[in-house]
């Protein structure tokens, strides 16, 4: 699309600047004939200084089922909006223009908003006592300011089941002191499931508050917080399902507050992928997690707080890590049914690509070829029309519209956007196993599929098939009736998100990545993985189809499911989830009735089935914070015994392979050994305190050395404080070696000293020592060996503030 210097291009919202091929930046605008209402239109100014309440109000009251669009501009608002209509909590779409430059924000001083203990909430999707009926809710590209000297307020209260979403959303206290008591509340019976995606908040005393016992399970992507004042998230058994974690805060990121059953086992399990937790406080936790429910993390950095994660185990055990976590944590043992790597997949993940937002000149609508919403007549042939227009974004005004027939997108198509219309499908099409859309175009450009819903009615079609090798795109669409999606492309990309229906079939060579699915309805199993790579973060299911058939060498990796058999009993020997001659690693919850068994993974022709006693409890039923099934790969080894030593100990004849030693003269020092290729690394800070030190503890000698061919040390390096300490590496593979590990701890210090393979393919050792009053010199003895060619990481840290401790070498051989 080019366009010359300074173009405008008018449509709702008004000017548009362009840089290249798409609008530059965020500005969401849509055709004139979209049929969204938009605000401005009914009596909003959006000029920050005219309550704009009752227009908005009557804007969502007058039009149920329609997008509610916000242009540019600051709303301001002296009352609570409701998104309800007719006590309705369904359907409402909110989308502003663009996430910066569409604010409703509530005046200062504003009644019902001044006290804490009775908190109001500026935007409300629910206000009823529960419900699971509150499908379809979103707000889009828009901020949310609480105001000043509002300190009862709260940013949005949010409901939503089965298909929803809070996207590229700012919720703020703009408040001197940043006073409020929630961004986002998540407390009405039940939340979820619903996606969260670029959902940024700033300011209240928590972030998210989500500290009601229901729970559907919410998915989230790059969620970011900041300035919270008592916790960043508050949950009470929520399923939380969270890739890409980011906290700049002093109180704790998550704080876990756990129901419990009679053996005081929590329900609820977190998922976090990718977490950055800066700030700190040397008092407290990022993740407590100290009353229970299921965790799983992976690639977590942590500065300046005391400790990154405590969990309480099911077994009441207290787990805890301090730094960065560079692989996995789990809550609980890993699962197995055949000998695996006690590790999951972590197979390749790639971002849902970036929908092409472009100018209203290349939209066309399907009732400019003659479709007419709601008449009941067949729209097949002028919807076709459409797509052959040679326009790249084709959009259904809001409606109801009737399709009889295959619809075949080219490659010129890039963008359907439903705008929250429904299709009935009929005729021939809806007892057959053809496929409403079919992609054929080719090229490597997406085609995004997006906001639609599929009537009821049953029959045995497909919503989508992707019958070429262009990457799709599915999303925010409900499919009531016909089975979802089928591949006859061969090995192309598929991205879902936001997506509720079932019958979903992936083939070999194939590469999807789901998020937020739910593929509850249906008479078949949930999802076929014939040979495919299959990433998932978040599904939700009913009734008690298999949800995900693995076979053919798939590989399968779900990160957060909540399984909900709504009516029972479960069918009896139907597996949740059936691995057959696939690698499949899972982090799930199940509730209520039971599926008899949870898995079922066959192997070289063997089966083995894992029931309910076999799974780590939680109330109603069973949580596994990580299956893992791998056939044919080697597992790795970390074993550890230590011991008290009091005279010197000879690198040359530990080190075979390698050896270093530290501090011999300054802080700096390092002596290797001179044919050892400096394998074993230097040592890396973690946190501050570090200095160069020397005892009368163990020393170490050599013979075979560099830059000292032959010496004997008494140093070390040494730091202090808690959370402080020191790293190093040493390479590993699939043949056994052993680590001589020399540390030193000082009066009455207590350290931790945490062993782990790159690779995850061995648990983490971690060992707590605490000294006696005087010296001591600890040599650890480490056995390891890894799945595949990685490295072994040793982390000493203090966990006390009294004492000190330090490295002195370590030996490889």
């Amino acid at each position: 699309m080019k366009t010359k210097a300074g173009m405008k291009l008018l449509g709702i919202g008004g000017i548009l600047w362009f840089t290249g091929n798409f609008l530059q930046a965020e500005s969401i605008v849509y055709p004139s004939g979209a049929a969204v209402v938009n605000v401005r239109t009914l009596g909003a100014t959006g000029n920050g200084a005219t309550d704009d309440t009752v227009a908005i109000q009557n804007a969502i009251n007058n039009n149920p089922g329609k997008t509610i669009y916000f242009p540019n501009g600051t709303y301001l608002v002296s009352n609570w909006i409701q998104a309800g209509v007719n006590g309705s909590w369904k359907r409402t779409f909110l989308q502003g223009q663009s996430k910066a430059g569409t604010i409703i924000r509530l005046a200062p001083n504003t009644p019902g908003f001044t006290d804490p203990a009775l908190p109001k909430p500026v935007i409300t999707f629910f206000e009823g006592t529960s419900t699971g009926q509150a499908f379809r809710n979103s707000i889009r590209n828009l901020t949310i300011d609480t105001g000043a000297n509002n300190p009862g307020a709260i940013g949005l209260r949010w409901m939503n089941n089965n298909q929803g979403a809070i996207t590229d959303v700012v919720i703020k206290s703009t408040d001197s002191t940043k006073r409020g008591v929630a961004g986002l509340d998540l407390t009405k019976d039940w939340p979820g499931p619903a996606i969260i995606r670029n959902l940024s908040i700033d300011g209240f005393d928590k972030g998210v508050l989500a500290t009601k016992p229901g729970q559907y399970s919410i998915t989230m992507e790059n969620l970011t917080l900041t300035n919270q004042k008592v916790y960043g998230i508050h949950t009470q058994s929520q399923i939380f399902n969270i890739r890409g974690l980011t906290s700049v805060n002093t109180v704790p990121v998550i704080y876990g507050n756990e129901r419990y059953n009679g053996t005081g086992n929590g329900y609820g399990q977190v998922v976090i992928l990718n977490g950055n937790f800066s700030g700190g406080s040397a008092t407290a936790t990022a993740l407590d997690f100290n009353r229970g429910g299921g965790l799983y993390l992976r690639n977590i950095t942590c500065t300046g707080y005391q400790k990154t994660v405590s969990s309480k185990a099911a077994n009441g055990t207290i787990n805890t890590r301090i730094g960065n976590i560079s692989g996995e944590f789990v809550s609980e043992p890993v699962v197995t049914a055949h000998p695996s790597p006690t590790s999951g997949l972590n197979l390749p993940i790639e971002d849902t690509p970036t929908l092409p937002w472009e100018g209203t000149t290349y939209w066309s609508s399907v009732t400019a070829y003659g479709a007419v919403a709601g008449d009941g007549l067949d729209d097949t042939s002028a919807i076709q029309a459409a797509l052959n227009s040679g326009k790249t974004t084709i959009y259904f005004p809001k409606g109801s519209y009737h399709v009889s027939g295959v619809l075949t997108v080219p490659s010129s198509v890039k963008v359907i956007m439903g705008m929250e219309s429904s299709i009935t499908v009929g005729g021939a099409l809806k007892t057959s196993t053809n496929a409403l859309f079919r992609s054929t175009g080719t090229g490597s450009t997406p085609l995004f599929l997006e906001r639609l819903e599929i009537g009821y009615g049953g029959g045995t079609f497909y919503m989508a098939e992707q019958a070429s090798a262009r990457p799709l795109v599915m999303r925010s669409l409900l499919l009531n009736s016909g089975s979802a999606y089928k591949n006859s492309g061969g090995a192309n990309k598929l991205y879902v998100e936001d997506v509720t229906g079932a019958g979903w079939r992936f083939s070999s060579g194939q590469s999807v990545w789901a998020r937020q699915i739910n593929p509850e309805s249906g008479t078949e199993t949930n999802i076929t993985n014939n040979g495919a790579t299959l990433w998932i973060l978040g599904v939700k299911t009913e009734k008690d189809h298999t949800v995900i058939h693995a076979l053919n060498g798939a590989r399968t990796e779900l990160l957060g499911g909540y399984l909900y058999i709504s009516s029972g009993p479960a069918t009896a020997g139907r597996a949740a989830f059936l691995n057959q001659e696939s690698q499949m690693s899972l982090t799930y919850v199940a509730q209520h009735t039971e599926y008899t068994p949870q898995i079922r993974d066959v192997r070289g022709g063997v089966t083995v089935d894992l029931v309910k006693a076999q799974l780590p409890q939680r109330q109603y039923a069973v949580m596994v914070p990580l299956f893992s099934s791998r056939p044919n790969v080697s597992t790795g080894l970390i074993t550890v015994t230590h011991a008290t030593v009091t005279g010197g100990q000879n690198l040359t004849t530990l080190g075979t392979l390698d050896w270093i030693a530290w501090g011999r003269s300054v802080l700096t020092s390092v002596d290797r050994k001179a044919t050892g290729g400096s394998q074993i690394s230097n040592w890396t800070a973690v946190g501050t305190g570090h200095s160069r030190s020397y005892n009368t503890g163990a020393s170490l000698s050599w013979t075979d050395g560099s830059p000292s061919s032959t010496a004997s040390s008494t140093g070390l390096v040494r730091t202090s404080g808690v959370g402080n300490g020191l790293e190093f590496t040493v390479p590993s593979g699939t043949t056994q070696r052993t680590l001589h590990v020399f540390s030193i701890t000082q009066y009455n210090a207590t350290g931790l000293l945490r062993i782990s393979l790159d690779d995850n393919s061995a648990p983490v050792e971690e060992i707590e020592f605490l000294s006696g009053g005087t010296l001591e010199t600890q040599r650890f003895t480490i056995q390891f060996k890894s799945a595949t060619s990685s490295k072994l990481r040793v982390r000493w840290v203090n966990l006390t503030g009294s004492g000190n401790l330090g490295l002195r070498g370590a030996a490889w051989q």
